[in-house]
């Protein structure tokens, strides 16, 4: 074999490739695309989708698991980093996109196994930072920033905040609080669209501050069932993607949604007790280019004890929304249990990308008002 092959669509090609001696440099869009996020899209300049944060890139290593220890690991020559420009319109915004990244892939490939921890990169990269701003090289703040992974904690809706400093809080700009052992909880006496604003005790300019948009409702991390599983391509975070408070953005990140390819989805909402409510918002994604397509129907029950439903026939319906399905009744309804089937577009129709294959449903939040 004298054939370099180059592995972006995962690794699969590259460790088969390895196995028959070819050599190998690997580039997986999971690490090595510096086009994509390099953090919460909600603050950043428009990207192609994505999401590969510094402390992701400088986790990576080259050599898959499935290779190591094994003679055909010396055939995986490095990694090659990528900046595709769609959504770049100057030489400084690939400068942005790549640095520092860059530096990070840098230093797996020169170091090895051996590389640095998180924070020791970190703290020795100062020195780069200042050469970079000495000569004018616009580079990423980005990683400066707290980043928030909404999650459930003791039945409680919010955010595990990751950042190498501690930190503070507020909600709407009020009050500031410390964030204690590495969580925020969403109070349970906030309603309707609230603003949480994150930053570390030693940040001073708008670089460190994370700012993020939370839905509070009253189905705010309760129990879905879903029926079927979504595709183990796109589980999102489980169930719980869908009341986190948080919806998704778009262009996507895949974390932020649930996909189902061509089958019938049903959710099953237990909001734990009898529950006034009069609106729901269902967050659905439509991205044809993808594959992705809007339900083509969608029906809802709701029921008092889970095995005796009746139809929710809402007064108002607007489906225009690209984005939103919503459902409004002009009388609130009283009961523990929603239940929501969908059924998916029908199959790719001829001339669109992916004829002929069954169409992606993709979900995001479910909101109850």
């Amino acid at each position: 074999p004298n054939a370099a092959v180059m592995s972006w669509r995962g690794t699969e090609g590259g460790i088969a490739a390895a196995n028959l001696k070819h050599p190998v440099v690997m580039t997986p869009g999971t690490h090595c695309y510096f086009d994509h996020y390099q953090a919460d899209p909600r603050q950043e300049n428009v990207a192609i989708g994505g999401y590969t944060t510094l402390e992701k890139v400088l986790s990576y290593n080259p050599v898959p698991e499935e290779l190591k220890g094994k003679p055909e690991a010396h055939f995986i020559l490095g990694a090659q980093g990528n900046v595709w420009t769609e959504y770049m319109y100057t030489s400084r915004d690939v400068e942005r996109m790549a640095l520092p990244r860059m530096s990070a892939l840098a230093e797996v490939l020169w170091s090895g196994p051996s590389k640095s921890e998180y924070a020791d990169f970190l703290q020795r990269f100062s020195s780069l930072r200042y050469t970079w701003e000495r000569y004018e090289i616009n580079y990423s703040r980005s990683f400066m920033r707290p980043e928030l992974l909404p999650e459930k904690k003791d039945n409680k809706a919010g955010f595990t905040v990751k950042s190498q400093q501690k930190c503070s809080y507020s909600w709407n700009s009020n009050k500031t609080e410390k964030v204690n052992d590495g969580f925020i909880a969403i109070p349970i006496d906030l309603k309707g669209e609230q603003v949480l604003q994150v930053w570390p005790d030693a940040g001073n300019d708008s670089y460190s501050l994370t700012r993020y948009k939370v839905s509070a409702h009253k189905a705010l991390a309760k129990e879905i069932n879903l029926n079927p599983e979504p595709s183990e391509h796109y589980p999102g975070k489980g169930a719980y993607t869908l009341c986190d408070g948080v919806e998704a953005v778009i262009p996507r990140i895949n974390r932020e949604w649930l996909g189902w390819s061509g089958k019938d989805v049903e959710l099953t909402l237990d909001l734990n007790e009898a529950t006034s409510f009069d609106r729901i918002e269902i967050n659905s994604l439509h991205d044809p280019n993808n594959w992705i397509y809007r339900p083509k129907e969608i029906t809802i029950s709701i029921s008092k004890d889970g095995k005796t439903w009746q139809r929710w026939n809402p007064s108002r319906k607007d489906e225009s929304n690209a984005r939103k399905f919503i459902y409004q009744n002009a009388m609130p309804e009283n009961c523990r249990f929603i239940q929501i089937k969908m059924k998916p577009a029908d199959t790719i129709p001829q001339g669109s990308p992916g004829e002929g294959k069954a169409a992606w449903l993709f979900l995001d939040e479910i909101l109850v008002y």
